[in-house]
């Protein structure tokens, strides 16, 4: 049975990759109020990869695509290159593809940032040919220049021209005779370099929509959309909060689904924390996922598709999480290939990036200076004594915050998940302050061949050394022997809390190893160590390989001597993970 105000309704919204999360909640959030919805779903957009088409069709069969049209990207293109200030931003153009939806009795667009919170109905039926909500110079009584779009004072002249009851363009609804191909044209005739005569273009369509409709347009009231950043605004001109919108607009300079740049823009707008609306987006993604089917939640083949998982930002996981699960090993080891198995577990929380690279994280980082003046500790960290002491050392880590960065910056496949799964190189100083810091902390502690690790540092860190009293190669050397030794004694001292392999094992023999992590922590059940996933820093998926001999081809006999004398000096070290002395004391081990 149809849904008579919604008969004959188009929704449509404009969305780019980075964008796909919102657009999944919008469509998601309005389904939900309109379950008798028999209209389109229309999704604007300029070559959209087909993963995350993909992604956006398993909502519904309504969903259909359409692609931004040779007419609006050549005027963009002459725009782009007629004006300075589009360099980029033109996407926000592509708003104005709803206009040539035609073949309907109602179009409503939204931007793909909002979060429908109920029924739509009264809206559909309302009079207007355009409705509208006021934007925030609107809210507040306020008109705009005419020509500039900028904010006009009270001083300005009262006969100056101006637009007033100007509206947001990341909403509307208009009567599907407007679709008539005239009011198309007639705005893509509008996008030229002398609409913005300035050199700044801080409205794109939003000035476009307002010049063409001025005067023409209804003013709805913002329940339909609701501008949180506007917020204060709306409570003083309709007495509206945010929890009671039909509607809301993430249109902050951040949205909910990219929490590290949240949580900057919190850090630096303390008393505009919008963390508690930003919970209202997460609840309603998190239950689409509760009834999406499997394939669409795992997204990518990392897991890690920020369109499918959950943000840790505004809940509550000192309560969820009941086990933290550190991967301690040197850099160029292999870690990186590990934690992203980890984070593909649905138990699992993990982070975008190792645990000391988070934003807010309190502690010495190996590519800042430790000592003004000074070289940064970079992929070399261990190799000098007071790098050492100073990441050792307990009085330079803020661990309470640490966590809370950490579990806001998190995302899971599973709101519920019980496990926290993060990884630093730096970590092997630091086991005790882990185990005292964090609940029912876990390890995973991994060694690696000692001259593939230094062929890797040497061939990543070169361009960023800075020569000292000793050479790289020596630098590189010296710094693994301490890795060696600092894991030694974490494998002897927190045995009973940890596992241990190595990364030839674990290339060799990757389902016993991962057997292994299960038996520590059952949890994650469903460990595969045998996939495709996203390695050097994300630019590419890779098969577990094991790379030593291929590495250790790159060494020449110069660096290998180099390497020799370091090693033998630390030897114990060496022989206590089984590898030996290139050259003429040994083969490879």
């Amino acid at each position: 049975m149809k849904s008579p105000s919604t008969s004959g309704v188009c929704l449509a919204t404009a969305t780019t990759e980075s964008f796909v999360p919102g657009a999944l909640v919008l469509l998601g959030s309005f389904l939900e109020h309109h379950p008798r919805f028999d209209g389109d779903l229309v999704i604007i957009h300029d070559a959209l990869p087909q993963a995350a088409r993909d992604a956006l069709q398993a909502l519904s069969d309504r969903v259909r695509f359409e692609t931004v049209s040779t007419r609006l990207r050549d005027r963009l293109a002459h725009l782009s290159a007629g004006h300075s200030a589009f360099a980029s931003g033109l996407e926000y153009f592509y708003s104005l593809e709803a206009f040539r939806l035609h073949g309907y009795r109602k179009v409503l667009f939204y931007d793909s940032d909002v979060l429908v919170r109920a029924p739509l109905d009264a809206l559909f039926d309302a009079p207007g040919t355009l409705l509208c909500c006021p934007d925030h110079v609107a809210l507040g009584g306020g008109r705009r220049d005419a020509c500039t779009f900028e904010p006009l004072s009270p001083s300005d002249p009262a006969d100056a021209p101006a637009l007033s009851n100007t509206f947001n363009s990341g909403f509307f609804l208009f009567d599907g005779r407007l679709a008539d191909g005239t009011c198309y044209a007639d705005l893509l005739d509008m996008i030229h370099p002398h609409t913005w005569p300035g050199p700044r273009a801080p409205h794109t369509d939003q000035l476009l929509l307002n010049r063409y409709f001025a005067g023409r347009c209804t003013l709805v009231s913002s329940t339909w959309n609701y501008l949180l950043a506007s917020a204060p605004a709306i409570r003083a001109r309709e007495n509206l909060a945010p929890e009671h919108a039909r509607a809301l607009h993430f249109n902050y300079p951040v949205k909910p689904w990219a929490p590290d740049a949240m949580l900057r823009w919190v850090w630096a707008h303390p008393a505009r924390a919008p963390t508690r609306h930003f919970k209202l987006w997460s609840d309603a993604r998190d239950e689409m996922a509760e009834a999406t089917p499997p394939a669409i939640r795992t997204g990518s083949a990392a897991g890690r598709s920020s369109s499918t998982r959950v943000s840790g930002a505004g809940r509550d996981l000192d309560n969820t999480v009941t086990t933290h699960l550190f991967a301690v090993c040197p850099n160029n080891s292999g870690s990186t290939f590990l934690e992203h198995a980890l984070a593909t577990c649905r138990a699992a929380w993990s982070l975008a990036r190792e645990g000391k690279r988070m934003l807010g994280y309190a502690g010495p980082t190996t590519y800042r200076p430790s000592l003004p003046g000074e070289p940064k500790p970079g992929l070399i960290w261990g190799a000098r004594q007071h790098w050492i002491d100073r990441f050792a050392d307990p009085r330079s880590y803020d661990w309470p915050r640490n966590r809370k960065a950490w579990y806001f910056q998190a995302s899971a496949q599973d709101p519920r998940a019980p496990v926290f799964v993060t990884k630093s190189p730096p970590f092997l100083l630091l086991v005790d302050q882990l185990l005292r810091h964090f609940r029912n902390a876990k390890f995973l502690f991994m060694v690696r061949n000692p001259y593939a690790i230094c062929e890797g540092i040497c061939r990543n860190y070169r361009s960023q050394f800075v020569a000292e009293e000793r050479s790289l190669e020596e630098e590189a050397a010296l710094h693994v022997v301490r890795c060696l030794a600092w894991q030694r004694r974490n494998v002897r001292t927190y045995g009973d809390c940890s596992v241990f392999f190595t990364y030839e094992a674990m290339c060799a023999e990757p389902e016993r190893v991962a057997q292994r992590i299960r038996t520590l922590v059952p949890e994650l059940d469903d460990l595969n160590l045998r996939r495709r996933l996203p390695v050097k820093e994300n630019t590419y998926d890779a098969m577990l390989t094991d790379m030593n001999e291929r590495q250790i081809a790159r060494l020449d006999t110069s660096q290998i001597a180099v390497f020799n004398r370091v090693f033998r000096a630390h030897r114990d070290a060496l022989d206590y993970f089984g590898y030996d002395l290139m050259g003429g004391d040994a083969g490879l081990g």
